[in-house]
């Protein structure tokens, strides 16, 4: 259960990054093609000269990401001892000040952390230095291959790079299904430290590939709708008719689906199917994996396939549910969606994910007598614990996230 709930998490994390990461590119771009100049110098570079200023973008690009992530990672991480010497106390503290995860591993392998490549080093998974940040290293990963996804998307066609990708889909999962822990370590049972997570073979980059895939294709799809609706627009309202009624053989592969999603859009019956086939897969998905969660511990019977699998109705869900609402469908769900609240929240995410296990831990490890928790209990401790690290989390963002963003806007 655990492991289909990291991949239904960051699954939909992985898909709004591709998505988004994208979109920043395609802005980019539009802004690059805007100057003229620069277009018309462009041409007239030689093969060297092309490489070579794509090259320096690439870094350049991946040096503010980095800048833009690591003040605020790199302060969480040095500031835990200084917070854990002013909090310590209660019966269950000294299995917490024991975990490796927040002494000693940080202090030999916190480097790994800091090049986002501590989802792979060091290999023993005890041995790494706030082992759920994990995601971090995956999203940056997929950050730095989005900008060869997006080349080749405008470099085949629509034949070529669709089933590549979903060959790369299908492979991601088939290597998920492989590198899935043992029957030995199933049953040797969660590791003995408190902070490391159980279950490894969600945090490989290739497992969580698909998610990216299709928050990249549903990008792709938004903007050609969109554009093609706007072309519409200047033509009147009287073209869509005409496509309901016209063959659209004489058009390209890309034309013709983007004008079929298009007219499906402007059907009340289909966006209803969208919205509602996607709440069903996902809430399928999700007691599927309550259903079976009695089941994770037996070898023999631990659904594997489901494990893999689970990633991909999810993600299914999430673009019938995301595309008819980015085109202002979907009623009160998609204003609640859309609401302004989130946008200030949001900026918050990353330093609450970053304290939110050091809350829990804490708030565990200092409780004075054993509690038994119940449904009222749980959800007074755990939106107790949210709130705190949403506290925190607004105080690293203006002490130090909106500084250094500040200082390092202008970098290279």
């Amino acid at each position: 259960q655990r492991k289909v709930c990291d991949a239904v998490a960051i699954g939909t994390l992985v898909l709004i990054s591709g998505y988004i990461v994208i979109h920043q590119l395609e802005v980019e771009e539009e802004a690059y093609l805007r100057d003229p100049t620069a277009y018309v110098q462009t041409l007239h570079q030689s093969f060297c000269e092309r490489w070579w200023k794509a090259t320096k973008w690439f870094v350049v690009r991946g040096v503010k990401r980095w800048l833009r992530i690591v003040p605020l990672y790199a302060a969480v991480v040095f500031l835990t001892q200084s917070a854990l010497l002013q909090t310590q106390g209660g019966p269950f503290w000294p299995i917490f000040l024991q975990s490796d995860t927040l002494h000693l591993n940080c202090m030999q392998y916190s480097a790994a952390n800091f090049a986002f490549i501590n989802n792979i080093v060091p290999v023993d998974v005890s041995k790494r230095c706030f082992p759920w940040t994990y995601y971090f290293a995956i999203e940056f990963q997929f950050f730095l291959l989005a900008p060869i996804v997006h080349y080749l998307h405008k470099a085949l066609p629509l034949r070529v790079y669709v089933p590549a990708f979903v060959f790369l889909a299908v492979g991601s999962l088939a290597l998920r299904f492989i590198s899935q822990d043992s029957c030995e370590t199933l049953d040797a049972g969660p590791q003995p430290d408190v902070l490391v997570p159980y279950g490894h073979d969600v945090e490989k980059p290739w497992s969580l590939f698909l998610p990216f895939a299709f928050g990249a294709l549903l990008y792709y799809a938004h903007r050609s709708v969109l554009r093609k609706a706007e072309e519409i627009k200047m033509f009147g309202s009287e073209t869509l008719n005409v496509l309901r009624h016209s063959s659209l053989h004489s058009t390209s592969v890309r034309d013709r689906c983007t004008y079929r999603i298009l007219l499906c859009l402007n059907y009340k019956r289909f966006r209803v199917v969208c919205i509602w086939s996607g709440c069903i897969l996902a809430t399928g998905t999700v007691m599927m994996s309550w259903f079976l969660v009695g089941q994770e511990r037996d070898c023999e019977l631990q659904p594997r396939w489901f494990v893999t699998m689970a990633t991909l109705p999810w993600c299914l869900a999430m673009v019938l549910l995301f595309l008819p609402m980015m085109f202002g469908y979907g009623g009160l769900l998609q204003k609640f969606l859309t609401h302004r609240l989130w946008v200030g929240s949001s900026k918050l995410v990353f330093g609450a994910y970053l304290v939110g296990p050091l809350v829990v831990a804490i708030s565990n490890a200092i409780q004075e007598t054993p509690r038994s928790i119940n449904g009222v209990a749980f959800f007074y401790n755990a939106w107790g614990n949210i709130t705190f690290s949403m506290v925190i989390a607004l105080l690293f963002h203006l002490v130090i996230e909106q500084p250094t963003m500040f200082l390092t806007r202008d970098v290279t």
